[in-house]
């Protein structure tokens, strides 16, 4: 469970805004076999590894649930690259299988008390397991 009070943030600016309100609807979903599960967020000071920009203090990172596949887009370049740069095509059972679980996951985001609109669909943020047979 994440609970977090972000009301003694003070001085926000509205891309930190824009954040903690990410923050918290990732904490709000609930589980779904088909979405990637939110673990949390932390900050990285500027000499971390994972800090993005070396100029500022802090840069937030969330920590999401790892796939050992990785993303749609990165197995989509590294496939077409190990076939002689043609783009490959994943067998259509498999494309079917990730259509339903898209759509189930959509299902579960619209039908909600709340409704969510992902509005980001794209394959860098579709995330497979090595064996093809799941994508969030």
């Amino acid at each position: 469970v994440l609970k977090a009070d972000f009301t003694e943030i003070t001085h926000k600016t509205s891309s930190e805004i824009d954040l903690l309100n990410e923050v918290k609807m990732l904490a709000s979903i609930g589980r779904h076999q088909n979405i990637v599960i939110f673990v949390g967020m932390f900050l990285c000071g500027a000499d971390s590894e994972f800090a993005q920009d070396p100029a500022s203090a802090v840069d937030p990172a969330l920590v999401l649930e790892f796939l050992d596949g990785g993303s749609l887009e990165d197995i989509f370049k590294q496939r077409s690259k190990n076939n002689n740069n043609t783009l490959w095509r994943p067998p259509k059972a498999i494309s079917f299988s990730w259509c339903a679980q898209l759509c189930t996951a959509l299902h579960f985001l619209h039908y909600r008390e709340v409704p969510l609109v992902h509005r980001d669909i794209k394959p860098s943020n579709l995330f497979v397991s090595s064996d093809l047979s799941r994508v969030k």
